[in-house]
């Protein structure tokens, strides 16, 4: 987070809902400890299955520091169980990838990295460096 609250850091990562990949490791060696928690940085935008009614075509997650109902709603759909599914592998591969980017393409247009970091509602964080495109 702190590269990112400075200004040194900017990505975005795309995911699939019910790829498992991503959501590994959930913990990672630590000289001190024999494992810490691992957490993903960066924006993270989950795209959906365009054949399912009830979820948007893409939503973004963010691991906002000090925000408790950010940390339960990332803890309850960021986990390997919520990952498995018919035909796991599959939504890790390019053309499973090609077409959910192809139905989020208008929603994707209205975004920018610059302008998803200058939102403090989605990082918890303001800044007053600006960054350079």
């Amino acid at each position: 987070y702190e590269l990112e609250q400075k200004n040194l850091i900017r990505h975005i990562r795309f995911s699939n809902e019910e790829d498992v990949v991503p959501l590994i490791p959930f913990v990672a060696p630590n000289g001190l400890a024999p494992v810490e928690m691992y957490k993903h940085t960066g924006m993270n935008i989950r795209m959906y299955n365009a054949s399912q009614l009830l979820f948007p075509k893409c939503r973004l997650f963010y691991p906002k520091m000090g925000s408790l109902s950010n940390e339960v709603r990332n803890a309850i759909l960021n986990n390997v169980p919520m990952g498995l599914s018919v035909g796991v592998i599959s939504k890790h591969l390019c053309p499973e990838y090609c077409s959910r980017l192809e139905s989020s393409s208008e929603e994707l247009k209205k975004i920018s990295v610059e302008g998803l970091y200058e939102d403090a509602d989605i990082t918890g964080f303001s800044t007053d460096v600006v960054v350079k495109k």
